[in-house]
C-alpha cells in the first residue's frame, strides 16, 4: 500500500506514500523547492526559465493539497492528474477545451461510486475545490504554459563595470600649522625695537662714511610676479584634473560601447 498504483486509481503513480509524507513534513519554501527540483528533475530552476515554470506548477499543486488538508492518497492523485493533463496538453498543441475535458475525465474517474472502471476517492467537496484550482491556475495560464514548452528562452549575459566619482581626499589635519596672530607689541618688544633702530642708525652712518658697495640688494617678488606664480600653479592643477576626468570618461565610454555591442550580438544584429 502506498508504493504501487492499483488501477483504475492513479494514486502512487508519480508520488509514493513516503514521498508525500516527506513533503507534508517540510516547512521552509527552500526545502519544498528542493524536493520538487529533485523529484521532477528541474534542479536548474534558478537559471532555466522552463524548469522554473515546471517547478512552480508542481509545487503549488502540492501546496494546494497541503493547505486544504487532503490525505496522502488524494494528494498523490491530484498531483498525477495535473501532471498527465499537462503532458496531454503539450503533446500536439491541444486546445484548452481538449485539455480541460481530459482533466475532467480523470477527476470523474476518482469520484464516481458504483460505476465500473471508477473509484470513489474524491468527495464532491474535493472535486469542487480541485476543479476550481485547476481552472483558476493552470487553465487560466494555458497559453503561457504552451509557449514556454515550445520556445526556448534566449539569455543575454554580459558584465558591466560602474564607476562612481568621489571628491578628492583632503590633507590630514595632523600636518596643519597655526598661522601667527598679529597683536600689539609689548613693552619688551618696543624696547628691543628701539635698540634695533639705534643699531641700524649707527650702521647706516658707518655705511655712509664707508665706500659704496658694488653688490645690488636682492630684489623681492612684486605683486604681479606673485599673481603669475599662483596662476601658473592653478593652471597646472586644473590641467591634471582635466586629464584625469578625460581618462575616466574615455574608460566609461569604452565599457558602455562594449556592453551595447554585446547586447547587439545577442540579438543577432
Amino acid at each position: 500500500v502506498g508504493s504501487v498504483p492499483v488501477p483504475p486509481s492513479l494514486a502512487w503513480t508519480d508520488l509514493k506514500l513516503p514521498e508525500v509524507q516527506a513533503y507534508m513534513a517540510l516547512e521552509g519554501p527552500k526545502e519544498c523547492l528542493d524536493f520538487i527540483a529533485k523529484k521532477m528533475g528541474v534542479k536548474d530552476y534558478t537559471t532555466n526559465a522552463r524548469s522554473a515554470v515546471m517547478a512552480d506548477l508542481y509545487l503549488w499543486v502540492l501546496e494546494f493539497a497541503k493547505r486544504n488538508g487532503l490525505s496522502e492518497e488524494k494528494t498523490s492523485v491530484c498531483f498525477t492528474i495535473l501532471k498527465q493533463t499537462h503532458e496531454f496538453a503539450m503533446a500536439g498543441k491541444k486546445s484548452m477545451e481538449e485539455a480541460f475535458d481530459f482533466c475532467k475525465r480523470l477527476v470523474l474517474l476518482h469520484s464516481l461510486k458504483g460505476v465500473e472502471g471508477c473509484v470513489e476517492l474524491l468527495s464532491p467537496l474535493d472535486v469542487e475545490i480541485f476543479t476550481d484550482y485547476i481552472t483558476t491556475t493552470y487553465m487560466q495560464h494555458f497559453r503561457l504554459y504552451q509557449y514556454v514548452q515550445e520556445h526556448e528562452q534566449k539569455l543575454d549575459q554580459f558584465t558591466a563595470r560602474l564607476f562612481v566619482d568621489t571628491a578628492c581626499q583632503p590633507p590630514p589635519l595632523a600636518i596643519a600649522t597655526m598661522e601667527p596672530r598679529l597683536s600689539e607689541p609689548s613693552a619688551v618688544q618696543s624696547e628691543k625695537t628701539g635698540e634695533s633702530a639705534a643699531t641700524e642708525s649707527e650702521g647706516a652712518e658707518k655705511s655712509a662714511n664707508a665706500e659704496p658697495s658694488t653688490e645690488a640688494p636682492p630684489s623681492e617678488l612684486t605683486e604681479e610676479d606673485k599673481e603669475k606664480a599662483v596662476s601658473k600653479a592653478l593652471r597646472k592643477l586644473l590641467e591634471e584634473k582635466t586629464n584625469t576626468m578625460r581618462e575616466a570618461f574615455e574608460e566609461k565610454l569604452r565599457i558602455k560601447t562594449g556592453t551595447i555591442d554585446a547586447k547587439l550580438q545577442g540579438l543577432g544584429v
